[in-house]
């Protein structure tokens, strides 16, 4: 370590330790500060803690990061009630079981496959057909050579007892795949590293129909850091044969007649239905496209790819078939095209009242079934694949719909569940419509007898109602006394449909405590014109939408400010962020998980770049401003009373610069002007993820004014 490095750290050290004989939580480390400015389409950026984005100074800011760590644990050790809450989750424990549930089921065959669990623990499974002889095939968690890995996402083969495995270790580090052997329960030979993130779903990837190859999507070996994720490539694999053999068949520089931006991501798509193969990609600003192939004409860089025409949202391949999701002034439309006459495009279903979820798309012999979105209330649609006619099928209990797959000829399975049922699978008859619980109700996964849930319809301030989805103890009586843990997210048309996640905050809920989330829009929960009309240009309107939603809670006596945590996570840190700076005074706690404190400077960053259609890229004066708007670090109020912040960050993030929540914190924490404590927690075996939710929810009681969580 150089010697200004070795001085700093050893300062910061000292101040670690003077700061745990102190009783101020505003006592905080500090880090120096260097005058920068520059201007951006010309707007001036003044920020005194940029050094610590440039990477000569990481040693630097890794020794700020754990010396605000420790003060964040130091203070978390003096909050009391860690008994409470292991006594709450034991409690839950006997009455909640939801690992037991059904989620991701796919068919093979005669094999069903799904996440889930038993007495024995938790995994992929598999069973019949009929829903039983299920048992785990596949665990989470993998030890390999001395280290531990965790499954972040998988593609199932079609044909032989294989499971292609992204594997990553200490949050998003070393993402690699392997093959999965599940009859004999080990990992073939096959290692295939480093790969890509396509999203923070992880590594797209998919088998070809024979399952004599894998696709999957990987980046140039030569690049680093977060320029990792550029230049995405889809490879083919041959099972048993070296990566360096790997060929590349899609993506940037491979097919001389196909121009690809560095930060265009392609996803690659199969189905056990079809020959096709589809490659979406996701551009940014721009539209995204596809194009599709018969896989036995895959042939490295003269692969003869076909363009997909038209505007998409959401495609699936089925027989020789493309069905489509695009978009109109509105809403969505589904259409079709035959993979011979791509220009023929027939329409199946519009005029419809739901948003559709393309991404749902299953099919019998005669029908192809769609879920239609409302906000605690999803339903089905059945089209009919001989005409224009379609019919809305209501499901049995209010709740959402996801997993659909085709179990025979005229007979679709998929998941339901709401916030108080875990995923269920129901079976519905493409020729009766009707649907039925499958095979069997299962145990343990219903919450109903301790929780209530409701879905209010909030009005903006120009009109629009807002769904917010509360869920909270059974007979709780509403008043300003309660508390509320209100989050958001509201970008990239990514819709969040509450399940029983919210179970975790059984504490919260034992404690006056309502758990809510406003679908402000941005969002994909109320169709194309809701997605846009909280997107880029529209992006103050995402905001207005909180902030309206906020005061709706206060002002109709659902809780108080003194008692309202609000917590946004990656996008959703531009709302939070803002609306703390703008409105202070309405917020208890801020909560500001792995987020974006400063848009304008990273968005040449690949996972920046994919969300450019949501909020902008600086490519001009127009969209620089909105997102100069956006990005709180530079708006963070002088002189004013800030609520009590939280801010988390991964240091294995494949998708934030680990130096952009530090900057923010240092900013945040020289400004407060109140005693409300602002916290850096950093997870150093943590990648883009929520992390701690025990600690913050004792923070949370903390800064709620619970009794029994005062230091």
């Amino acid at each position: 370590m150089q010697k200004p490095l070795l001085i700093a750290a050893i300062g910061i050290l000292f101040m670690i330790y003077g700061c745990r004989e102190r009783t101020s939580t505003n006592d905080y480390p500090q880090a120096r500060q260097e005058p920068f400015d520059t201007i951006v389409h010309g707007i001036k950026l003044s920020d005194p803690w940029f050094w610590m984005s440039r990477e000569v100074n990481q040693d630097e800011v890794i020794a700020f990061s754990k010396a605000q760590d420790s003060l964040f644990q130091m203070l978390m050790g003096r909050i009391p009630g860690d008994s409470l809450l292991m006594a709450d989750e034991e409690s839950l424990q006997n009455e909640f079981a939801p690992d037991w549930a059904w989620y991701n089921m796919e068919i093979r065959g005669s094999k069903i496959f799904h996440y889930g669990g038993n007495e024995q623990g938790a995994g992929l499974m598999m069973g019949s057909l009929k829903g039983d002889n299920n048992k785990i095939i596949m665990p989470m968690r993998h030890s390999i050579n001395g280290r531990n890995w965790q499954v972040r996402n998988i593609a199932i083969a079609f044909k032989n007892p294989w499971i292609a495995v992204m594997l990553i270790e200490r949050g998003d580090a070393n993402p690699h795949i392997r093959i999965w052997d599940y009859e004999k329960q080990s990992f073939l030979a096959d290692s295939l590293g480093r790969v890509m993130f396509n999203s923070a779903r992880g590594n797209s990837m998919a088998w070809m129909p024979d399952d004599s190859g894998l696709l999957y999507s990987r980046t140039p070996t030569e690049q680093l850091g977060h320029e990792r994720e550029f230049n995405g490539r889809i490879m083919l694999h041959r099972i048993g044969t070296n990566q360096e053999n790997d060929a590349p068949v899609f993506g940037k520089g491979v097919i001389p007649a196909i121009h690809m931006e560095p930060y265009e991501t392609p996803f690659i798509m199969s189905n056990p239905d079809s020959d096709l193969l589809i490659v979406y990609v996701n551009q940014g600003l721009e539209e995204p496209y596809a194009y599709y192939v018969n896989y036995q004409q895959i042939n490295g860089a003269a692969t003869p790819w076909h363009m997909v025409p038209g505007k998409i949202r959401w495609l699936r391949a089925n027989q020789n078939y493309i069905y489509l999701i695009t978009p109109d002034k509105n809403n969505y439309v589904l259409k079709r095209f035959k993979v011979d006459d791509p220009n023929n495009l027939e329409t199946l279903m519009e005029n419809h009242d739901l948003p559709l979820v393309g991404g749902e798309m299953a099919f019998t012999d005669n029908h192809v079934f769609v879920p239609g979105r409302k906000v605690g209330d999803m339903s089905l649609y059945r089209v009919n694949l001989d005409g224009n006619k379609f019919e809305k099928i209501s499901l049995p209990v209010k709740g959402n719909v996801s997993d659909l797959v085709r179990l025979s000829k005229n007979e679709v399975l998929f998941s339901h569940y709401s916030p108080l049922h875990e995923a269920q699978p129901y079976l519905v008859n493409s020729a009766t419509g009707n649907i039925k619980a499958w095979p069997r109700k299962l145990e343990k996964t219903d919450a109903s007898h301790l929780l209530e849930t409701q879905v209010l319809e909030v009005p903006s301030r120009d009109g629009q109602l807002i769904p917010v989805t509360m869920v909270y103890r059974k007979g709780l009586q509403m008043g300003a006394a309660n508390r509320i843990w209100l989050q958001v997210y509201g970008s990239a048309a990514i819709a969040r449909d509450i399940g029983t996640e919210t179970v975790q905050f059984y504490p919260w809920f034992e404690r006056e405590g309502i758990f809510a989330f406003a679908h402000v829009r941005g969002g994909g929960e109320k169709g194309e014109e809701w997605v846009r009309g909280g997107s880029i240009p529209y992006t103050e309107n995402r905001i207005n939408d909180f902030v309206d939603v906020s005061r709706f809670l206060i002002d109709n006596q659902y809780t108080a400010p003194e008692r309202l945590v609000i917590d946004g996570t990656s996008a959703g840190t531009y709302t939070i962020g803002t609306v703390v700076n703008r409105h202070p005074e309405l917020y208890a706690l801020a909560i500001f998980q792995v987020g974006v404190p400063d848009g304008i400077t990273t968005s040449t960053i690949a996972d920046f770049r994919h969300s450019g259609r949501s909020e902008g890229v600086p490519v001009d004066a127009e969209t620089a401003r909105h997102l100069y708007a956006l990005s709180p670090l530079y708006h963070v109020p002088k002189g004013k009373k800030l609520p009590a912040m939280l801010v988390t960050n991964g240091a294995t993030d494949y998708a934030i610069p680990f130096h952009l929540a530090p900057r923010y914190v240092a900013r945040l924490q020289q400004a407060q002007h109140g005693d409300k404590p602002i916290l850096l927690h950093t997870g150093w075996d943590a990648g883009h993820s929520k992390l701690g939710f025990p600690q913050q929810l004792k923070f949370a009681l903390w800064q709620t004014g619970h009794p029994d969580f005062q230091p």
